[in-house]
């Protein structure tokens, strides 16, 4: 299950990808086509579905170690099948800052510059 996936329209462009439900509220609220893994490790199931709807992928999760550690996961499980783009933290940004907690100008400039990810990593 992913949270949210009743709330995708037809007209997305694309899928953020967050891990909590705070996360999943705060970017729902600044309208972004949003769902939620509920933890910071995507499952081989909740990959198939988001490999189902054949949309790139933003993965935005929390910008700690599990959070790095999490988008890995969710990269390697995505790469070979949608477009997946990786939000990237300003180096200088506090650790514990996340998708739940960032204000709507720092969510478009963070989703705006998602860098692409064109190879499987490492864990």
């Amino acid at each position: 299950m992913l949270l949210g996936l009743h709330t995708l329209t037809d007209s997305a462009e694309f899928i953020v990808l967050v891990e909590g439900l705070y996360d999943y509220a705060r970017q729902l609220q600044y309208g972004y086509p949003v769902v939620s893994s509920m933890h910071a490790n995507l499952t081989v199931y909740q990959a198939a579905i988001l490999i189902s709807l054949g949309l790139p992928v933003v993965v935005f999760y929390d910008n700690d170690l599990a959070g790095r550690d999490g988008t890995k996961i969710a990269v390697n499980r995505l790469i070979d099948h949608v477009p997946v783009r990786r939000v990237l933290y300003p180096k200088n940004a506090a650790p514990g800052l996340d998708p739940g907690k960032v204000t709507r100008q720092q969510a478009d400039k963070l989703i705006g510059k998602a860098q692409l990810c064109c190879l499987k990593t490492t864990i």
